[in-house]
């Protein structure tokens, strides 16, 4: 998925964050996710980790028989909720079937901290 460049001392994007953290601790990165996610599946090897809850907000058909599909929704990781808008192309027959074809959207909404407290803390 093509990406902006970021000028020299910007920090790093969210999905650009999320994508690392996905990739390093479970082999899988965001893509992955997001395409599962709206076809309303979960990656195996993040599932109990992640929530992906998508809407379809447009698709706009092809003459060679592609579809392009629009969606927004959040992605929950761990407590961090993520909004998002992304854009998918199938084509009937192909080898892929569907990919993500861009992420127009991607920033963190809501989030929630927890604290745990050991026996023995007064």
């Amino acid at each position: 998925m093509p990406r902006p460049k970021r000028a020299a001392g910007d920090g790093l994007r969210p999905d650009d964050i999320v994508d690392a953290y996905l990739t390093a601790r479970f082999g899988v990165g965001l893509e992955s996710v997001l395409l599962d996610g709206i076809e309303g599946r979960i990656t195996a090897a993040v599932a109990g980790i992640v929530t992906v809850e998508a809407r379809q907000t447009g698709r706009w058909p092809y003459a060679d028989g592609g579809l392009a599909e629009f969606y927004a929704g959040t992605l929950t990781l761990q407590g961090v909720a993520y909004s998002f808008r992304c854009d998918s192309y199938s084509m009937p027959g192909a080898y892929v079937g569907r990919i993500l074809t861009h992420v127009s959207q991607f920033e963190p909404i809501e989030w929630t901290a927890r604290t745990r407290v050991g026996e023995g803390a007064a």
